[in-house]
């Protein structure tokens, strides 16, 4: 099962009409906020950004294989807006590129077959690939930020659970070998100021134009150019059968 709770934060729409520079003052900042809320946006389409980590194994590596896996054919759709998730799991783990950060590079188990590194090391990052495209056909493009995936916590995708995790056990609910009654043991706890800085970490150095340099404990690097972020609370619930 999935349970979402979801809230947007505003990127490029609070930017100046020439998109190099803010928009001064509260007022303008409002005026861009009902602009952007009442845009038309006849259908949704919710990319969970998995494409690139299990099926594009024998594909080329290109913005073209990226895109025709589920996105080139929404064209001429009624489809005005794309949520593109960068794989985002376990709060720090990315198939974007990251300087510092912590890009997603596994090919064991159930992801043997992410070309995560490939596109990387060709120069091709999956979210700047989606908000190129967006862009150029007038589609509008919000990044979907996971803040509470908890599937590093199943027993068949150990690769997920990221270095913030690790560095971090004391903000989980639990451990593996001490999980909580109810819930997954990997959950972050957002009831610790700790939490929310990282979180907000992750969303602040992914919405804007300029490159940043972090650590890779608090799990994020390149700035792209997208419309909004759109926060997922909680992806998987305890009575998914695993």
């Amino acid at each position: 099962g999935l349970v979402t709770s979801v809230f947007v934060i505003f990127g490029s729409e609070l930017l100046a009409s020439d998109e190099s520079s803010p928009v001064a003052g509260l007022h303008g900042l409002r005026q861009q906020r009902v602009l952007a809320a009442h845009r038309k946006r006849r259908v949704i389409f919710n990319n969970d950004g998995n494409s690139i980590v299990y099926f594009l194994k024998d594909k080329e590596v290109s913005a073209e294989a990226l895109l025709a896996d589920r996105t080139i054919g929404l064209l001429g759709t009624h489809v005005d807006l794309i949520f593109y998730c960068p794989w985002s799991t376990s709060l720090g783990q990315f198939t974007y590129m990251s300087q510092i950060g912590e890009p997603f590079y596994a090919k064991t188990g159930v992801v043997s077959a992410n070309r995560t590194q490939d596109f990387h090391d060709q120069g091709l990052d999956p979210l700047q690939i989606m908000v190129d495209f967006c862009k150029a056909n007038g589609i509008e493009i919000f990044m979907s930020m996971r803040m509470n995936d908890i599937r590093d916590a199943y027993p068949q995708w150990p690769e997920l659970l990221s270095q913030f995790k690790k560095y971090h056990p004391e903000l989980l609910f639990g451990s593996r070998e001490d999980p909580p009654k109810y819930g997954f043991w990997s959950g972050l706890d957002y009831g610790r100021p700790e939490s929310n800085s990282a979180l907000s970490n992750c969303v602040k150095r992914s919405v804007g134009t300029t490159t940043w340099m972090v650590s890779s404990s608090t799990g994020c690097g390149t700035r792209f150019i997208f419309d909004v972020v759109r926060m997922e609370m909680t992806v998987h619930n305890e009575n998914e059968i695993l």
